[in-house]
């Protein structure tokens, strides 16, 4: 049997540099072990972002010494190759035993039943949720089924390099409405000739601004909102003025990749976001802001939760 904990003493890094963070637990869920008796077992954990390996190696140490269990880690090259990549080595086999993932991408894969529900395993005791945030939980059940353990909670924020903010002469006073982002934006381009705002065109970050507008997906039943066309719209509007650049058009992978090497002043991010810096631009200075308010909207963002998954084909066997 295997024991894993899902957060640990990385714990503390998955909290968001906003006062509305949350850990989804001090307390780790764990699928309980007798001492000896998976000796020699080896379980391997996909992930594909660096600091999401170090946050978990942390969480997993003295695993293998409790219960003989080895966890090994497969890190893909970017989160385009991890979700690319899943469903083929599902199919063939080759898969790691759990993932690393997060809820962007998630319902496709449990809709092509990619992922093991894990209410069997809750239900019997096996694996224990109860000092887990109820947040985190319940992104992770779909139409019942509970398909991952989550270890972090990470609200929508919106952050500003606030080195160029000052070069820039931006004054003092932070948007907190897309109107007044795309002042600063029109501003820049004018004054910089350059993109103020990076999109990446991802889940994630449009559904930031699709709730920051009022709207949202809601599982799909919603997707058609008028205000999710509305802040599309004033996204495609942005574009067409030369006022957002996407990490694409740079052959860049990610948000944080264009703001670190200061392509873009603003961008729609996580709390992932500390680490990169701290270790990439340690010198670069950070504002954190909240979701700026669009339309009608209220602005605030969506809430990122990673946990781990079990594929469908895992190399192991959890028995309640």
């Amino acid at each position: 049997m295997l024991c894993l904990t899902a957060c640990g003493n990385a714990g503390t890094q998955s909290e968001a540099p906003v006062e509305s963070a949350e850990k989804t637990s001090d307390t780790t869920a764990v699928v309980e072990a007798k001492q000896g008796e998976s000796d020699g077992e080896t379980v391997t954990i996909g992930v594909w972002a660096e600091d999401e390996q170090k946050r978990l190696e942390a969480a997993v140490d003295g695993v293998e010494a409790a219960t003989g269990v080895k966890v090994e880690f497969i890190q893909y090259p970017s989160d385009s190759d991890f979700w690319d990549n899943i469903p083929a080595q599902i199919a063939a086999g080759t898969a790691p035993d759990l993932i690393s993932c997060t809820n962007e991408h998630y319902l496709q894969y449990i809709d092509q039943g990619l992922f093991e529900s894990l209410n069997e395993y809750i239900d019997s005791g096996v694996l224990s949720t109860e000092n887990i945030n109820e947040v985190a939980m319940n992104a992770w059940n779909i139409d019942g089924n509970v398909y991952g353990i989550p270890y972090a909670l990470n609200p929508g924020i919106f952050v500003v390099n606030n080195d160029m903010w000052n070069e820039f002469g931006l004054g003092d006073a932070y948007p907190t409405t897309w109107d007044e982002v795309l002042d600063i934006c029109k501003k820049v381009k004018e004054e910089h000739n350059m993109p103020a705002l990076c999109l990446n065109v991802q889940e994630y970050h449009l559904t930031n601004y699709a709730l920051s507008f009022g709207g949202g997906w809601d599982y799909g039943n919603n997707i058609d909102a008028p205000e999710n066309a509305q802040a599309l719209q004033f996204l495609i509007d942005a574009y067409k003025e030369g006022y957002i650049i996407t990490p694409t058009e740079l052959g860049l992978s990610w948000d944080g990749a264009v703001l670190v090497q200061q392509s873009a002043l603003f961008s729609t991010a996580g709390a992932w976001y500390q680490l990169t810096f701290e270790t990439e631009a340690p010198d670069v200075e950070l504002k954190y802001l909240a979701v700026p308010k669009g339309g009608n909207g209220n602005g605030g963002g969506t809430m990122h939760t990673a946990a781990l998954v079990a594929l469908k084909t895992p190399s192991i066997s959890m028995q309640p």
